[in-house]
């Protein structure tokens, strides 16, 4: 994980939600978005999903978007584990990685439901 430029945190019965958008590291996953829970208050941290979107010149427009798209999700039902839980879910259908590719290796799963990412935040 690279620099964190914003974060959102989200207050659930079971433990917080944090919404981070992440600069990336050169030579990695570039602009990220990660969304990370806690295992009751102050419990242990796990990756509740991430996306991430690479260097390209359209990059920071879709992750900035995307983390305003995610965070309002997430603040739009704070405290309601039922539809935490839903959004989840839903979320995690979401394939968006970028991948750095090296000659002769695929990209058949380089930034899969990117196209499902920009109908969401149009």
């Amino acid at each position: 994980m690279g620099q964190v430029k914003n974060e959102v945190k989200v207050k659930f019965p079971e433990g917080h939600v944090w919404i981070l958008w992440d600069a990336g590291e050169e030579n990695e996953y570039g602009y990220e978005i990660d969304v990370t829970g806690e295992d009751g208050i102050g419990g242990v941290l796990h990756t509740i999903a991430n996306w991430s979107f690479g260097y390209e010149d359209w990059s920071h427009d879709i992750w900035d978007k995307w983390g305003k798209y995610v965070a309002s999700r997430f603040c739009a039902i704070e405290g309601n584990e039922e539809a935490l839980m839903k959004l989840i879910d839903e979320l995690d259908a979401i394939d968006c990685k970028y991948t750095l590719y090296h000659e002769g290796e695929s990209d058949d799963e380089n930034l899969i439901d990117l196209a499902r990412i920009e109908e969401l935040i149009a």
